[in-house]
Protein backbone atom coordinates (compact mmCIF):
# COMPACT_ATOMS: atom_id res chain seq x y z
CA UNK A 1 0.00 0.00 0.00
CA UNK A 2 1.25 3.79 -0.89
CA UNK A 3 0.22 6.62 0.38
CA UNK A 4 0.37 10.06 -1.22
CA UNK A 5 -0.12 13.33 0.06
CA UNK A 6 -2.08 15.36 -2.26
CA UNK A 7 -2.01 19.69 -1.91
CA UNK A 8 -5.59 19.88 -3.25
CA UNK A 9 -5.57 23.70 -2.68
CA UNK A 10 -3.05 24.37 -5.38
CA UNK A 11 -3.46 24.89 -9.21
CA UNK A 12 -5.98 27.25 -10.79
CA UNK A 13 -9.25 26.18 -9.48
CA UNK A 14 -8.38 23.99 -5.95
CA UNK A 15 -10.46 21.36 -4.80
CA UNK A 16 -13.58 21.69 -7.37
CA UNK A 17 -10.97 19.66 -9.38
CA UNK A 18 -8.40 18.18 -7.58
CA UNK A 19 -10.27 16.15 -4.92
CA UNK A 20 -12.60 14.62 -7.54
CA UNK A 21 -9.70 13.88 -10.00
CA UNK A 22 -8.03 12.20 -6.51
CA UNK A 23 -11.28 9.74 -6.21
CA UNK A 24 -10.82 8.97 -9.57
CA UNK A 25 -7.28 7.96 -9.36
CA UNK A 26 -8.48 6.17 -5.85
CA UNK A 27 -11.19 3.98 -7.92
CA UNK A 28 -8.01 2.85 -10.46
CA UNK A 29 -5.43 2.29 -8.06
CA UNK A 30 -6.91 -0.21 -5.23
CA UNK A 31 -3.18 -0.22 -3.36
CA UNK A 32 -3.23 3.38 -2.41
CA UNK A 33 -3.87 5.45 0.23
CA UNK A 34 -4.57 9.91 -0.33
CA UNK A 35 -3.88 11.70 2.69
CA UNK A 36 -6.10 15.16 0.92
CA UNK A 37 -4.07 18.58 2.46
CA UNK A 38 -6.19 21.32 2.30
CA UNK A 39 -8.74 23.50 4.12
CA UNK A 40 -11.64 20.58 5.20
CA UNK A 41 -14.70 22.80 4.62
CA UNK A 42 -13.70 22.90 1.29
CA UNK A 43 -12.96 19.22 1.15
CA UNK A 44 -16.00 17.40 2.32
CA UNK A 45 -18.53 18.58 0.10
CA UNK A 46 -17.11 16.25 -2.44
CA UNK A 47 -16.75 13.39 -0.77
CA UNK A 48 -20.42 12.53 -0.16
CA UNK A 49 -21.87 9.53 -0.95
CA UNK A 50 -18.73 7.99 -0.95
CA UNK A 51 -18.41 4.24 -0.76
CA UNK A 52 -16.64 3.30 2.26
CA UNK A 53 -14.17 1.04 0.57
CA UNK A 54 -12.81 4.34 -0.74
CA UNK A 55 -13.45 6.60 2.65
CA UNK A 56 -11.34 3.73 4.39
CA UNK A 57 -8.18 5.01 2.11
CA UNK A 58 -8.63 8.48 2.60
CA UNK A 59 -7.27 10.82 5.08
CA UNK A 60 -7.99 14.60 5.76
CA UNK A 61 -4.90 17.15 6.85
CA UNK A 62 -6.43 20.27 7.15
CA UNK A 63 -4.99 23.50 6.77
CA UNK A 64 -7.22 26.83 6.13
CA UNK A 65 -3.58 28.53 4.59
CA UNK A 66 -3.28 28.43 0.87
CA UNK A 67 0.05 29.49 -0.68
CA UNK A 68 -0.60 30.91 -4.04
CA UNK A 69 0.84 31.42 -7.48
CA UNK A 70 1.37 34.85 -7.49
CA UNK A 71 3.52 34.40 -3.73
CA UNK A 72 7.19 34.83 -3.93
CA UNK A 73 8.63 31.04 -3.89
CA UNK A 74 11.05 31.86 -1.36
CA UNK A 75 8.53 33.08 1.47
CA UNK A 76 6.97 29.64 2.05
CA UNK A 77 10.31 29.01 4.10
CA UNK A 78 9.64 32.21 6.80
CA UNK A 79 5.77 32.29 6.59
CA UNK A 80 4.39 29.42 4.20
CA UNK A 81 5.23 26.42 6.67
CA UNK A 82 1.69 25.60 7.43
CA UNK A 83 0.14 26.09 4.09
CA UNK A 84 -1.06 23.19 2.49
CA UNK A 85 1.77 22.69 -0.15
CA UNK A 86 4.66 22.65 2.73
CA UNK A 87 2.79 20.26 4.85
CA UNK A 88 2.00 18.12 1.70
CA UNK A 89 5.93 17.85 1.17
CA UNK A 90 6.40 17.30 5.17
CA UNK A 91 4.70 14.45 5.14
CA UNK A 92 6.87 12.63 3.17
CA UNK A 93 9.73 14.09 5.55
CA UNK A 94 7.89 12.18 8.19
CA UNK A 95 7.29 9.79 6.78
CA UNK A 96 3.57 9.36 6.57
CA UNK A 97 3.57 9.42 2.90
CA UNK A 98 5.48 8.10 0.20
CA UNK A 99 5.18 10.67 -2.36
CA UNK A 100 3.84 14.26 -2.46
CA UNK A 101 1.74 15.97 -5.32
CA UNK A 102 0.88 19.30 -6.20
CA UNK A 103 -0.19 21.93 -8.44
CA UNK A 104 0.69 24.70 -6.74
CA UNK A 105 3.88 27.42 -6.81
CA UNK A 106 6.36 25.52 -9.12
CA UNK A 107 8.80 27.54 -7.53
CA UNK A 108 7.46 26.73 -3.68
CA UNK A 109 7.33 23.24 -3.99
CA UNK A 110 10.88 22.92 -5.01
CA UNK A 111 11.59 24.99 -2.62
CA UNK A 112 10.08 23.17 0.22
CA UNK A 113 11.09 19.72 -1.39
CA UNK A 114 15.06 20.74 -0.81
CA UNK A 115 14.68 21.90 2.31
CA UNK A 116 12.33 18.98 3.79
CA UNK A 117 14.02 16.16 1.66
CA UNK A 118 17.31 17.54 0.54
CA UNK A 119 18.39 15.85 -2.94
CA UNK A 120 19.46 12.77 -3.65
CA UNK A 121 23.33 11.98 -3.12
CA UNK A 122 25.16 12.62 -6.65
CA UNK A 123 22.15 14.78 -7.81
CA UNK A 124 23.20 18.77 -7.44
CA UNK A 125 19.99 20.05 -8.93
CA UNK A 126 16.73 19.33 -9.22
CA UNK A 127 14.80 19.00 -12.56
CA UNK A 128 10.94 19.15 -14.10
CA UNK A 129 9.90 16.43 -16.66
CA UNK A 130 7.09 16.67 -18.98
CA UNK A 131 5.98 14.01 -20.80
CA UNK A 132 5.41 15.07 -24.74
CA UNK A 133 3.57 12.48 -27.04
CA UNK A 134 6.19 11.26 -29.87
CA UNK A 135 3.03 11.87 -32.61
CA UNK A 136 5.34 10.53 -35.72
CA UNK A 137 6.63 7.43 -34.15
CA UNK A 138 3.73 7.31 -31.55
CA UNK A 139 4.54 6.78 -27.63
CA UNK A 140 6.09 9.33 -25.60
CA UNK A 141 9.27 11.71 -25.20
CA UNK A 142 10.29 12.66 -21.72
CA UNK A 143 12.17 16.08 -21.62
CA UNK A 144 14.45 17.42 -18.54
CA UNK A 145 14.32 20.49 -17.52
CA UNK A 146 11.41 22.29 -18.01
CA UNK A 147 11.29 25.35 -15.64
CA UNK A 148 13.16 24.43 -12.38
CA UNK A 149 16.84 25.66 -13.74
CA UNK A 150 17.94 28.87 -15.66
CA UNK A 151 21.47 28.02 -15.85
CA UNK A 152 23.30 24.37 -15.71
CA UNK A 153 26.70 22.75 -16.39
CA UNK A 154 27.71 19.67 -17.90
CA UNK A 155 27.96 18.07 -14.97
CA UNK A 156 23.91 18.50 -13.96
CA UNK A 157 22.99 18.50 -17.49
CA UNK A 158 24.45 14.66 -17.77
CA UNK A 159 22.57 14.36 -13.95
CA UNK A 160 18.98 15.21 -15.51
CA UNK A 161 19.80 12.25 -18.48
CA UNK A 162 20.67 9.86 -15.79
CA UNK A 163 17.36 10.88 -13.72
CA UNK A 164 15.21 10.79 -16.98
CA UNK A 165 16.67 7.59 -17.91
CA UNK A 166 16.11 5.77 -14.54
CA UNK A 167 12.78 7.15 -14.53
CA UNK A 168 11.44 5.87 -18.08
CA UNK A 169 13.27 3.19 -17.47
CA UNK A 170 10.71 2.55 -14.55
CA UNK A 171 7.82 3.45 -16.21
CA UNK A 172 8.12 1.54 -19.88
CA UNK A 173 9.53 -1.08 -18.44
CA UNK A 174 12.58 -1.36 -20.78
CA UNK A 175 16.03 -1.67 -19.30
CA UNK A 176 17.59 1.36 -20.87
CA UNK A 177 16.18 4.48 -22.45
CA UNK A 178 17.35 6.20 -25.75
CA UNK A 179 18.88 9.83 -24.51
CA UNK A 180 19.13 13.01 -27.07
CA UNK A 181 20.42 16.29 -25.78
CA UNK A 182 18.36 18.99 -26.90
CA UNK A 183 20.43 21.85 -28.87
CA UNK A 184 20.40 24.71 -31.63
CA UNK A 185 21.73 22.26 -34.27
CA UNK A 186 23.11 18.33 -34.95
CA UNK A 187 26.53 19.33 -35.45
CA UNK A 188 28.85 18.25 -33.23
CA UNK A 189 30.35 22.10 -32.70
CA UNK A 190 27.11 23.93 -32.46
CA UNK A 191 25.81 25.16 -28.76
CA UNK A 192 27.44 26.35 -25.76
CA UNK A 193 30.30 24.95 -24.33
CA UNK A 194 28.44 23.19 -21.28
CA UNK A 195 25.78 21.45 -24.02
CA UNK A 196 29.48 20.29 -26.02
CA UNK A 197 31.04 19.20 -22.64
CA UNK A 198 27.47 17.46 -21.28
CA UNK A 199 27.33 15.43 -24.72
CA UNK A 200 31.10 13.66 -24.16
CA UNK A 201 30.07 12.69 -20.53
CA UNK A 202 26.32 11.11 -22.39
CA UNK A 203 28.54 9.63 -25.17
CA UNK A 204 31.06 7.96 -22.14
CA UNK A 205 28.13 6.26 -20.29
CA UNK A 206 27.07 2.68 -20.39
CA UNK A 207 23.99 3.08 -19.11
CA UNK A 208 22.30 3.75 -21.74
CA UNK A 209 21.74 4.80 -25.31
CA UNK A 210 22.98 8.23 -26.17
CA UNK A 211 22.03 9.47 -29.73
CA UNK A 212 23.82 12.81 -29.64
CA UNK A 213 21.99 16.03 -30.10
CA UNK A 214 18.98 16.76 -31.41
CA UNK A 215 16.70 20.26 -32.17
CA UNK A 216 13.83 21.04 -31.09
CA UNK A 217 11.29 19.90 -34.02
CA UNK A 218 12.66 16.41 -33.63
CA UNK A 219 11.18 16.02 -30.28
CA UNK A 220 7.91 14.23 -31.76
CA UNK A 221 10.07 11.99 -33.48
CA UNK A 222 10.24 9.27 -30.62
Amino acid sequence: VRRIAIDVMGGDSGPSVTVPACLSFLRRHLNARLLLVGDESLIRPYLNNLPASECSRLEILHTPIIFTNESRPDVILRSGRESSLFLAVEQVRSGHAHACISAGNTGALMLSARHLLKNIPGIEKPAIMAMLPASRAGGYTYLLDVGANLECTATQLFQFAMMGAVLVSSLTGKPSARVALLNIGAEAHKGKQEIRDASRLLADCEAFEYVGFIEGNQIFDG
